[in-house]
């Protein structure tokens, strides 16, 4: 396989998908990760929950944090509401500003040659039906306890002992998707009821949380599946938000199944499984003419499973590029 493969992807990737250019918000002067950190609260880790970094804040689910402070708080799938004392916090998933006892503010800002203007790419998130807001917030407008370090977030008292790397169930993860099929990877399956919700940042979590992908550099809404760590050059799968961000591009570096090394055969088990999270009707039709490269497919336009797509390939690449569900593709 060719040295410069990495750097193929790399470049196709950053025509297809919109790359963030802001630098990560920091709790107490930490940079915040890229990935996921161990969230505790009260001396209790969170289990089952991620934080992540987006356009200078670090998010995390607002309303488990406000209960432990003993605020009053009601959540929906798409707003969050926190009373603490005579300070009321409003949150609505997709928006880039938030109100204080109905002061509308923003949620981050951005300096440019000096000037300070208000951020448009950080907002709220609803992810799997918990709201996640910037942990700067919960601190500076409430006095939430808040501090971390480069693999922890602490709300409120520290335990006695924490961790220096990741929880044990991520480790496990970690220590599995490393593995080559020859020395006993096991192929992660999609649970039935996990679906693309065609909210790019969720998409891009679930992928991680359920198919080992990862974060694509510091852009949170895309995610990369590597199968050996980035330590040699390797086709991939990659996936992410292309520049209007109301469409996704699924760029296949090779999709066949006549793979002979171990970590190749890793692409060619998890490629179905991101057709399903998907195209969840249909993803067992288009995997079958993939496989069969049938060209009546490549270069076509059609609606699947309610997607506007359209499939194009290149020298190393077969791209799939889809709208949101009911939507259609701007080109």
């Amino acid at each position: 396989m060719k040295k410069n493969m990495v750097k193929r992807i790399i470049a196709v990737l950053i025509c297809c998908i919109a790359v963030s250019s802001a630098a990560f918000f920091s709790i107490n002067k930490v940079n915040a990760a890229t990935g996921n950190k161990n969230l505790y609260i009260n001396g209790i880790q969170v289990q089952n929950v991620e934080t992540y970094g987006d356009s200078n804040c670090t998010f995390i689910p607002g309303a488990d944090v406000a209960k432990a402070f003993g605020d009053t708080v009601t959540e929906t799938e798409t707003r969050l509401t926190i009373v603490h004392g005579d300070k009321t916090l409003v949150f609505k998933a997709g928006q880039n500003v938030y109100t204080l006892n109905g002061e509308t503010k923003n949620i981050a800002v951005v300096e440019t040659n000096g000037v300070k203007i208000p951020s448009g790419a950080a907002k709220i998130r609803g992810i799997y039906g918990k709201i996640y807001v910037p942990a700067e917030i919960l601190k500076s407008e409430l006095g939430y306890d808040i501090s971390n370090d480069a693999n922890n977030i602490w709300i409120g008292n520290k335990p006695t002992t924490t961790s220096n790397t990741t929880s044990s169930a991520t480790s496990a993860k970690n220590a599995n998707m490393y593995l080559s099929v020859d020395n006993g990877w096991v192929c992660p399956q999609l649970p039935d009821t996990v679906r693309s919700t065609d909210d790019l940042l969720a998409d891009s979590k679930a992928l991680q949380q359920y198919l080992e992908f990862k974060q694509n550099g510091q852009t949170p809404e895309s995610a990369v599946f590597d199968p050996i760590n980035g330590e040699a050059d390797f086709i991939t799968t990659a996936v992410g938000n292309e520049s209007s961000r109301e469409y996704t591009s699924i760029i296949f570096y090779g999709y066949h199944t006549d793979a002979k090394d171990g970590y190749q055969q890793k692409i060619n088990q998890i490629n179905p499984q991101v057709l399903k999270f998907y195209f969840p009707n249909s993803w067992e039709w288009i995997h079958d003419k993939l496989i069969a490269k049938d060209s009546s497919i490549i270069n076509s336009r059609m609606t699947i499973d309610g997607r506007d797509t359209y499939f194009t390939s290149g020298d190393v690449s077969l791209t799939i590029h889809i709208s949101k569900v009911g939507g259609t593709l701007g080109y």
